[in-house]
């Protein structure tokens, strides 16, 4: 019986990609930092969406389902989505008209937030 060093290179090759990407959707998370100023959302460990309390004229509790997929999204102009995983979020609407939702469990606690420090909130 013959073995194939190819194939036996791709199905390493496979289940190390596979390994590895299932560790790195484990330790993926959203961090969020708000200070009285402005709001950070970061999708660990890249990107990042800042923008400042004054900026926000809307912050809508949602849920986002999973359809949305793990990471960030453009969703379409101005829109965008950060999710490490899908529930309870909010979504942010500023004055230039980009809305970004995030799915987070301290949900009630941002929109408190901007009830206190966005001064346009509608």
């Amino acid at each position: 019986m013959e073995h194939d060093p190819a194939g036996y290179v791709g199905a390493v090759l496979s289940a190390v990609l596979s390994f590895g990407l299932a560790a790195y959707m484990w330790k993926v998370r959203v961090i969020i930092t708000t200070d009285v100023e402005r709001v950070s959302i970061a999708l660990s460990p890249g990107l990042r969406q800042v923008f400042r309390w004054d900026e926000v004229v809307s912050a809508t509790a949602v849920h986002i389902g999973m359809g949305s997929g793990i990471g960030y999204r453009m969703t379409g102009p101005g829109m965008r989505v950060i999710l490490a995983s899908p529930g309870a979020g909010v979504r942010f609407r500023l004055h230039d008209g980009r809305e970004i939702s995030v799915a987070t469990d301290r949900r009630d606690e941002l929109i408190e937030l901007a009830r206190r420090r966005a001064p346009d909130l509608q």
